[in-house]
């Protein structure tokens, strides 16, 4: 049993010491603002995160006013690097940094509440971030401060028992795009296959009408693949069901045969998710009728879902998918840098820092998507594995969970797309190993 001893007790407090004692390292806890109760309890651990001195021995950490304000407010984020490791918020204690307040932080996204600039997509940038500035971004850094914490508890209390963590692993798959050439209007098929051969892209031509003919030899279906690539733990596939009135929304309509077909044929062999299409950040009717659609298709209910383009905006996403019935989303990555958006591989319970309020949605955070290697890093499959495997030992160092994005066209090992399929292989042989 531990007792924290704070002035005050904010819903901020609350959240971040519920998540790093109960859920991250298995304690039971007691926070209390109440001195006498804080001097004569009789529990193991005391820990004192105030400016008040007592006189008898305890674990003191002296505060950062993070948690205790109301307001989002623009943050002086000081840092220090100790024996190579980086923290936020230095301060005096028996750690070197408020890690209640830096956990926080991370993990709410609290930097993404205030004002910043816009990729052309609308996204909040890696490069603007705490963790992409302090060369952080690749590492768990939020695990890797609460196993700081759990050493020097138990430098002091030796026989205390921690929460027994293990690595898990979970594949992802967006279908944005269920088949590249099947299922398409018949004039736009004739009007592609003519530009074929007056380029004289005679394999484009060949596979355009062999697709058509028979959609089992479509190069996006690699649907088979997964699911035999996959036999430990059943993928997650987010299938894209908007209007198709964007640019940015290249699946084959919602009603189309091929796409009902497909989706009837993996309901019982893959788990599915929503896949919000590019203009529902903040359309919560869109998103609802989307989440409906699919429900209709399956002929059950859907509670997991992923942003398009992991695209997103604190908080009015997560409030609109809470509203929309979603309990599970898969959005907590950039798209542009592989690593870790809120500083954590393990799953974590959605705070509102508008309203100060922990939400009923859990966030399940990426590691990384394999376009932001091949697209926007423009790495070699070879060079891009090597990467990877780091990133996946760097959550298996923390005992976290590794979700990576792949889509179903990247398997395809056509194209653009040659050389990745491989690598897919390898890395499923290297989680399960």
């Amino acid at each position: 049993m531990l007792i924290l001893y704070t002035n005050q007790i904010t819903s901020r407090l609350q959240y971040i010491v519920d998540y790093i004692f109960s859920q991250q390292l298995g304690l039971l806890y007691h926070i209390t603002s109440n001195k006498k109760e804080f001097e004569t309890a009789s529990q193991l651990i005391k820990l004192n995160y105030s400016n008040d001195t007592f006189l008898f021995e305890c674990m003191q950490l002296q505060p950062h006013q993070l948690l205790f304000e109301e307001q989002i407010v623009n943050q002086i984020l000081e840092t220090v690097t100790l024996k190579n490791q980086t923290y936020l918020f230095p301060t005096k204690g028996f750690l070197p940094f408020d890690i209640f307040a830096a956990c926080f932080f991370c993990i709410t996204r609290y930097e993404e509440y205030l004002p910043h600039t816009q990729n052309q997509f609308g996204q909040f940038q890696a490069k603007e971030s705490w963790s992409y500035k302090n060369y952080v971004l690749h590492q768990p850094i939020v695990d890797i401060w609460i196993i700081a914490l759990k050493q020097k508890i138990r430098e002091n209390f030796p026989t205390i028992n921690f929460l027994q963590q293990q690595f898990t692993y979970q594949f992802t798959y967006d279908i944005d795009t269920a088949y590249y050439y099947a299922g398409k209007p018949f004039f736009k098929n004739i009007g592609l296959l003519a530009k074929n051969l007056i380029t004289l892209n005679f394999s484009e031509f060949t596979k355009r009408i062999e697709a058509i003919i028979n959609s089992e030899k479509d190069i996006a279906n690699t649907y088979d693949y997964i699911i035999d690539k996959n036999k430990v733990v059943k993928p997650i596939l987010f299938f894209l069901v908007g209007d198709n009135q964007h640019i940015r929304n290249p699946n084959l309509p919602h009603q189309n045969k091929l796409m009902l077909q497909l989706i009837n044929k993996l309901k019982h062999k893959v788990i599915v998710g929503l896949h919000p299409s590019y203009e529902t950040p903040r359309n919560k009717k869109m998103i609802a009728d989307e989440k409906s659609r699919l429900a209709h298709l399956l002929n059950s209910t859907v509670n997991i879902s992923r942003q398009h383009y992991l695209r997103y905006y604190m908080p009015t996403t997560y409030n609109h998918l809470i509203d929309c019935g979603i309990t599970d989303d898969y959005t907590m990555a950039y798209a542009e840098q592989p690593g870790f958006r809120a500083g954590t591989c393990k799953p974590f319970k959605f705070f509102d820092v508008v309203e100060n309020q922990e939400k009923n949605l859990k966030i399940h955070p990426i590691t990384f998507m394999e376009g932001t290697y091949a697209e926007d890093l423009n790495m070699h499959p070879k060079d891009a594995e090597i990467e990877m495997f780091k990133l996946i030992d760097a959550v298996k160092n923390v005992q976290g969970q590794f979700i990576c994005i792949w889509h179903n066209h990247s398997l395809s090992n056509y194209g653009f797309w040659k050389g990745w399929r491989i690598v897919h292989d390898n890395l499923v042989d290297y989680v399960i190993t």
